[in-house]
C-alpha cells in the first residue's frame, strides 16, 4: 500500500467496512469488444403507453423489440447479452434513491403476431426481476430453431412517470434488430356492464344479456387482436369470438 499510494495509476487500496459505508453499488467492467455484431437504440416510455400501476395480465403496450438470427446463428448456437440501461434523474445523482422497478423479460415469437401480450406464457425463455438498479443484464443462449426470432419486452412495476432508457443488444453472430410494430389499425370501443347486461360466465342462462360486438373481416382474411380491460382493479374478463352466420 505504502508503494502504491505513490503512483497515480487508479488502483487503490480500501477496506471492505469503507465499501460498504462510502458505495452503494459495484460494477464490474466487461468488454462489449468480444462481441461481434452490436445493436443500440435509445427511446422513451411515456407514462400513457402500458397500464398504470402494473403489467401483470398485459404487456401488449410496453416497449417491445424484436431480434431476429440467421440460420448460420442458430447452428453456432449464438450467444446474446441484452443491456437495459435506465437513465438516472437528477435527484438520483444527488443521492436520492430510486422508486422505479424495471424489468427485461424475453420471449419466444412464432411471428404471427409481432408483439407479445400476456406476460405469463409458455413462451417466456428469460423472465427478469424487478430492480431499482439503473442497469439490467441479460444473457441467453440460442438452443433451437424455435430462437429464431426472440421479443424483447419492458416491464415496470408500480409505473408512476415516464422512463428515458438505451437498449444495447449484443451477439456473437449476425442478426437482425427491429421494433415490434402493433398491427396498423386499431379501434377502441367504450363499453360497461350494468345490471342489464351482467349475464356472468359462459353456461350460465343470462351468458347471451353480456356486452356483444360484430366484426366483420374482409374477404381474405386478415389479422386480429382482441383485448378487453376492465377499468377496476381485480376485475377479472374475458372474450370469446364466435363465428357468425
Amino acid at each position: 500500500p505504502d508503494e502504491a499510494a505513490g503512483v497515480d495509476d487508479g488502483v487503490f487500496f480500501i477496506s471492505w467496512d469503507d465499501v460498504l459505508r462510502y458505495f452503494r453499488n459495484i460494477y464490474l467492467s466487461w468488454n462489449p469488444m468480444l462481441f461481434s455484431c452490436v445493436s443500440t437504440t435509445h427511446s422513451r416510455w411515456p407514462l400513457s403507453n402500458g397500464k398504470a400501476g402494473n403489467d401483470n395480465f398485459s404487456v401488449g403496450e410496453n416497449p417491445q423489440y424484436i431480434i431476429s438470427l440467421p440460420d448460420k446463428a442458430i447452428q453456432a448456437r449464438a450467444t446474446i447479452w441484452i443491456l437495459l440501461s435506465r437513465h438516472i434523474t437528477r435527484q438520483e445523482q444527488e443521492g436520492e434513491e430510486s422508486n422505479e422497478y424495471i424489468s427485461l423479460n424475453v420471449y419466444r415469437n412464432n411471428q404471427a403476431f409481432p408483439r407479445i401480450w400476456y406476460p405469463r406464457g409458455n413462451n417466456c425463455v428469460v423472465k427478469g426481476v424487478y430492480t431499482n438498479n439503473p442497469h439490467i443484464l441479460t444473457r441467453y443462449d440460442v438452443e433451437e430453431p424455435a430462437d429464431g426470432a426472440l421479443s424483447i419486452v419492458l416491464s415496470q412495476h408500480n409505473k408512476t412517470s415516464s422512463l428515458n432508457y438505451t437498449l444495447n443488444c449484443y451477439c456473437t453472430r449476425d442478426f437482425r434488430f427491429g421494433t415490434a410494430a402493433p398491427l396498423p389499425r386499431k379501434l377502441e370501443v367504450p363499453s360497461a356492464w350494468t345490471v342489464e347486461t351482467c349475464g356472468g360466465a359462459p353456461g350460465r342462462g343470462p351468458f347471451y344479456s353480456n356486452p356483444q360486438f360484430q366484426v366483420t373481416v374482409p374477404a381474405g382474411g386478415s389479422r386480429l387482436q382482441l383485448s378487453c380491460a376492465a377499468s377496476r382493479p381485480g376485475t377479472f374478463c374475458n372474450v370469446a369470438l364466435v363465428v357468425g352466420g
